[in-house]
């Protein structure tokens, strides 16, 4: 091999690495606004179309999650996904099944594997008695694969009533929607922060692999056209009758040749 061509190799990866980290970019960038997007005007309840699924068990006694029942529904629509999870003592579960929901099964089966330990905190023995803790509420924004999420908190003012923080998620000043059906509660809009690693990966190398496509399209046609208007397809400049002593048209402008 000649030692010369190992440093224009170099260079050669180093030009293609460039344009594949501003696609990744440009792709994690996309990801994120379509989520954020999907959270602001997307909804996520059965009046808006969403499929209801509805998971429900007896509590375990011995691992600490106390007696009554352990309910879960999910509400999912394209880029959005609304989980609503209540651990209620006695002989019941929460409210009867919403409209369009099938039929009842577990909630280990309504819950994807990556929001269990947010969603189910009561299955591992981490039963909390007190009223707050025993609700969980995960909103997930992505599209195609969820990619964002963010979970809301039950608060019980002294003044009574009842309100809804999110937590890793930035709040949206009055802007407010409702989101599941069990109680037709209002949750602020919120943009969600926290990863769902495979989803957030996922859609970024799709989105980028769509700029790289459009970018590296957009600039082969350009050069073709170019080509065949004899001009320099670095710069653009004219050549015709820009030629060295090789047949090769040199460009006055750039400097740059070709054949």
């Amino acid at each position: 091999m000649n030692p010369t061509q190992e440093p224009d190799r170099w260079r050669a990866r180093t030009r293609l690495v460039s344009p594949a980290a501003i696609c990744l970019l440009a792709g994690f960038a996309m990801t994120v606004v379509v989520a954020w997007g999907l959270a602001i005007w997307q909804g996520a309840t059965w009046q808006d179309g969403a499929a209801r699924m509805r998971g429900v068990r007896a509590r375990n006694p011995g691992a600490g999650e106390g007696t009554g029942w352990l309910t879960v529904d999910r509400s999912s629509t394209t880029g959005a996904v609304f989980f609503e999870a209540f651990a209620l003592p006695g002989g019941g579960s929460v409210a009867s099944r919403p409209p369009g929901a099938s039929p009842d099964s577990l909630p280990e089966d309504v819950v994807p594997r990556w929001a269990r330990s947010h969603v189910l905190r009561w299955t591992r023995g981490h039963w909390p008695p007190t009223y707050p803790t025993g609700h969980a509420y995960i909103d997930a924004r992505g599209w195609p694969m969820l990619a964002l999420w963010c979970d809301y908190e039950l608060v019980r003012p002294a003044t009574g009533g009842f309100a809804m923080h999110a937590h890793g998620g930035v709040e949206l000043t009055g802007l407010k929607r409702v989101k599941g059906s069990s109680f037709g509660a209002v949750y602020p809009v919120a943009l969600p922060l926290r990863p769902r690693w495979v989803g957030l990966l996922a859609n970024s190398l799709l989105y980028g692999a769509a700029v790289g496509v459009v970018a590296f399209g957009a600039s082969a046609i350009r050069l073709r056209l170019r080509r065949q208007a004899g001009l320099c397809e670095r710069c653009g400049y004219d050549l015709r009758g820009s030629f060295d002593g090789q047949g090769r048209s040199v460009c006055p402008e750039c400097g740059s040749s070709s054949d």
